[in-house]
C-alpha cells in the first residue's frame, strides 16, 4: 500500500448522502435558507443541516437543532439550512 497526503484547502469536507432501499420510491433533495416557501402535494421531510433552523410547519413555529427533522406538505424555512427530500 502506498501512503498518500493531501491538504484541504478549505477545510473539512461535509457529505450529504440520500439512500432509499432497492425498490423504494424515487425521492429528490434539495438544500433550502431562510425566506424559502417549501409546498408540495406529497409528504416533504425537512431535515436541518449545517446549523439550527427556523422553520413553520402548518400553523406551529418549530425550532431544529442538526439533524432534527419534521414531516410536512407545506413548510417554510425561515432561518438556517435544511435539506427538503421529496
Amino acid at each position: 500500500d502506498d501512503k498518500v497526503f493531501a491538504t484541504l484547502i478549505d477545510g473539512p469536507m461535509r457529505a450529504l448522502n440520500l439512500m432509499v432501499r432497492d425498490g423504494a420510491a424515487q425521492r429528490h433533495m434539495e438544500i433550502a435558507s431562510g425566506g424559502k416557501h417549501v409546498e408540495v402535494g406529497l409528504s416533504v421531510a425537512c431535515v436541518a443541516i449545517l446549523e439550527p433552523a427556523q422553520i413553520v410547519s402548518g400553523s406551529l413555529n418549530e425550532s431544529l437543532l442538526v439533524l432534527d427533522a419534521v414531516v410536512d406538505v407545506n413548510l417554510v424555512i425561515n432561518a438556517g439550512v435544511v435539506a427538503i427530500i421529496r
